[in-house]
């Protein structure tokens, strides 16, 4: 049976993790995202990892969910200002970020699912139907491409606009 295989660049799965209010983050890629992981978690998708990325994220999660959580309280404070003052020059109405609150500690979990389904690879790959490619894009996922059943998976990068 042929599994699609979607290979993250090192940095994807912190990226998780940073900071939602970052004018670079897209709606759209963090469906995207979870619709993946549910794929790769009911087996229809490999996700090959170096294991360099599994061991950044080890040493820098802490420190991307602290910067997230900071940010995002932020973000509340701005928030809860600017209805402060807005609500003096008409009917107050409270702003519900109930859904802000852990909200660090549930994308950590969904990162860390993301190395759980994975798998961490040392050294050289030896993935089945990987053909290697000599450079890793910049940021983002290595897309695979079929190419046929014979020649397995063109790896190639892409970013999202």
């Amino acid at each position: 049976m042929d599994i699609p295989v979607l290979c993250p660049d090192t940095c994807v799965i912190p990226d998780i993790v940073r900071d939602l209010a970052r004018k670079d983050v897209r709606i759209h890629e963090h469906e995207s995202s979870l619709a993946l992981l549910r794929a790769a978690q009911s087996g229809e998708l490999k996700v090959p990892v170096a294991n360099q990325a599994s061991l950044e994220f080890r040493d820098h999660v802490e420190k991307v969910q602290q910067d997230a959580r900071q940010n995002l309280k932020k973000r509340k404070r701005e928030t809860d200002r600017l209805n402060s003052l807005a609500g003096l020059y008409g009917k107050p109405q409270p702003v519900d970020l109930i859904h802000w609150n852990d909200h660090d500690k549930r994308i950590r979990e969904t990162a860390e699912c993301w190395l759980q389904v994975s798998t961490i690879l040392h050294g050289i790959p030896d993935f089945p139907g990987i053909i290697k490619c000599d450079h890793a894009p910049a940021s983002g996922f290595i897309l695979p491409e079929p190419v046929n059943r014979k020649q397995g998976l063109l790896l190639h990068g892409r970013r999202g606009d």
